[in-house]
Order: structure tokens, then C-alpha cells, then sequence
């Protein structure tokens, strides 16, 4: 994907636009706002509760503290607060950074760009992340092993499962 590595998932080699509503609505401008969280096709829990889950975190790294802050309390997943969310129509509280971490994020990733600099990725962190492995030489990570590698996911949404 070149420099837009981690802009989402493509669905049949090319960009897609899973959120895109069906029928009228789906046509226009994309506004989040009151849009509902719907599951992946095949899943009963909303694609953002089930990604919470998997991760265990706001991001794979596990460093986005504000999502960490909102919906782990104690470390745990607050999985109420976040079908709260999901059900109100409320998907960009699940997702938006407040305006103080967006403004990080995009200072952050002015700092790579002009320095282009890519062997550590494109995804900019606002500080080194400690969840993950500093080095991985050709031995399992554990995860295969604790049922933790899942193939079912998909960027095709089931909007049948929401209340549009």
C-alpha cells in the first residue's frame, strides 16, 4: 500500500466504503455522527466491541491511552460503555480522538513525514510502545497458542443488525 499503509482494509483489491449506509442513505457526504456501530458480516457483536476485545486496546500497539482511559476501567473492557455507544448511534465516540489527541496525532505525523523516514512504519505514537515485542526472531509469538489469531474478519458490515 505504499504511503497509505494503515489508511483501513481494501475489500476485493481495491478501496471500499464499508460504513457506506444502504439505500438513500448511504448516498452523500460520510457523517459518523449517529451512525451506529454494526457488526461485520457473520458476527453478532458490533465491529468496534469485538475489536476492543481482540485487541485489548484502542489501537494494536495498546498505546492510545485516551481509548484505554475511556473504556478499560481497571484494564478491563467496559463492554457496557461501549455498547452504550454502539446502540445510541454514537459511533464516533467510539472512534473520533478528542480534539487535544488529534492535534498530537497530526503533529506527530508531520514530524515522520518530513523526516521520511519509514523503516519503523508510517503509524505515528505519541510515545514509544511498551505492549509489544522489541524483537521477534522466527519463534512463535504465543498467540496461535492462546486462541488469540482470528481469520473471520471483514470489512463488509451487516447494517440488518442496526436500527437505521
Amino acid at each position: 500500500m505504499g504511503c497509505h499503509g494503515s489508511l483501513g482494509v481494501t475489500a476485493d483489491s481495491t478501496f471500499a466504503f464499508p460504513r457506506k449506509l444502504p439505500g438513500a442513505a448511504g448516498w452523500g457526504y460520510q457523517d459518523i455522527a449517529g451512525m451506529p456501530d454494526a457488526p461485520q458480516l457473520g458476527h453478532e457483536d458490533p465491529e468496534v466491541l469485538t475489536y476492543l476485545r481482540r485487541v485489548g486496546g484502542g489501537d494494536e500497539l495498546r498505546a492510545n491511552e485516551e481509548v484505554l482511559a475511556r473504556f478499560f476501567v481497571d484494564g478491563a473492557l467496559d463492554e457496557a460503555a461501549v455498547r452504550r455507544a454502539a446502540a445510541s448511534g454514537q459511533l464516533q465516540e467510539l472512534i473520533v480522538p478528542s480534539r487535544r489527541r488529534a492535534l498530537q496525532l497530526d503533529k506527530a505525523y508531520m514530524a515522520l513525514m518530513r523526516e521520511q523516514k519509514f523503516e519503523l512504519g508510517r503509524d505515528v505514537v505519541l510515545a514509544p510502545p511498551t505492549n509489544v515485542h522489541a524483537r521477534i526472531e522466527n519463534v512463535a509469538t504465543g498467540l496461535a497458542a492462546a486462541g488469540r489469531v482470528y481469520r473471520d474478519g471483514t470489512v463488509r458490515l451487516d447494517w440488518t443488525a442496526t436500527e437505521l
